[in-house]
């Protein structure tokens, strides 16, 4: 069985000591066993969680691509952080169920794809991509990025005022 599902078994109280049984056949006397399997590796508890402290802003290794992409070295610190925020400085994450790609989680139906504003979509209008999965590129992306932010500012990441809180 998948560990996460065990997980979310557990979690849910669907999953105990005495092994996998139905909220629906719980009693007073505990829970009735409806599966005798036994696993070779029983679920263990996930460790606590930690706090690292912050040491940002991340990602600097693409401040070269952020520079060459327009960004001002006075808008690095923000761009390296809000790519942290979203993508854990992975190019190749694809986010909001399919709908966000790369470094800056460039959201494709209001970016990238045709829509009523841009019946191109509105980075294909511009020239710099063919197809929402050349955000996958960190070089495209923070190009993306860049047009992102000079047509509907900081506010169009959703962690920007995040970015500014770390960053203080």
């Amino acid at each position: 069985m998948n560990p996460l599902v065990l997980i979310g078994l557990c979690a849910t109280g669907l999953l105990g000591a005495a092994g996998l049984w139905s909220t629906n056949e719980l009693d007073l006397a505990g829970p009735q066993a409806v599966s005798s399997t036994v696993y070779p590796h029983p679920v263990e508890a996930l460790p606590a969680p930690t706090t690292v402290p912050y040491n940002g802003p991340g990602c600097t290794e693409y401040a070269p691509e952020a520079l060459a992409a327009g960004f001002t070295a006075a808008e690095l610190p923000v761009i390296l952080t809000i790519i942290e925020l979203e993508s854990m400085c992975l190019p190749h994450v694809i986010g909001d169920n399919g709908a966000s790609f790369g470094l800056s989680q460039i959201h494709a139906p209001s970016w990238c794809q045709p829509n009523r504003w841009n019946p191109e979509g509105y980075l294909r209008a511009r020239g710099l991509i063919d197809a929402c999965d050349e955000l996958l590129n960190p070089s495209i992306n923070l190009q993306a990025a860049w047009w992102v932010y000079v047509e509907g500012g900081w506010e169009q990441w959703s962690t920007y005022n995040r970015a500014l809180e770390v960053l203080q």
